[in-house]
């Protein structure tokens, strides 16, 4: 009986804007399927979600990782610069200096991104069959896609209201008449 080895060093590449079930779905398989995993979380600087906090999420939700924020800009599509896999090859290399054994994306990039860091690269559901849902869908309504984020994530699209005023205004019976129409 022979048993399939795990990886020795898993990699996975993303925005998580926001961290969503689908990025953990692709997260917790890539995370079991190898001894060590590396997450590089990208942000621009002017991002909707700050970079530092969707790295705080995948550390907070995946521990044993080594998670990398990169802040610095980089293109976002071949088409935006002529060297644009090179450019993403030297920093992964630069900030990864332990070489990539496999690469974990449920993208379509990742095949070519797992060929220019000579690794093998695993699918995870690309076609979105076991999680439906993207980074753009929970963004355009967070509220209505409330279900796809962790509880970590739900903290940033909370609204606080803070009622104040004397006694006997009414401030009880507002809340109470808000909490019981509104939706989450």
């Amino acid at each position: 009986m022979s048993t399939n080895p795990k990886v020795r060093h898993g990699f996975v590449l993303g925005k998580f804007m926001p961290l969503h079930k689908g990025h953990v779905h692709l997260l917790r398989f890539a995370a079991n399927s190898c001894e060590h995993l590396t997450v590089l979380v990208c942000s621009q600087p002017h991002d909707s979600i700050s970079g530092a906090l969707r790295y705080a999420w995948v550390r907070e939700m995946f521990p044993n990782a080594t998670v990398v924020h990169v802040s610095t800009p980089m293109p976002q599509e071949p088409n935006e610069h002529p060297d644009f896999w090179n450019i993403w090859r030297s920093t992964i290399e630069r900030l990864v200096p332990e070489s990539i054994d496999t690469v974990y994306a449920s993208e379509s990039y990742g095949w070519r991104l797992a060929s220019e860091l000579s690794a093998m690269f695993v699918p995870v559901d690309i076609a979105r069959a076991m999680v439906s849902t993207s980074g753009t869908t929970v963004r355009n309504d967070p509220y209505q896609n409330w279900h796809m984020l962790p509880d970590v994530v739900r903290a940033h699209f909370v609204k606080r209201v803070t009622v104040l005023g004397p006694e006997s205004v009414g401030k009880s019976t507002l809340v109470k008449n808000w909490l019981n129409t509104s939706q989450p």
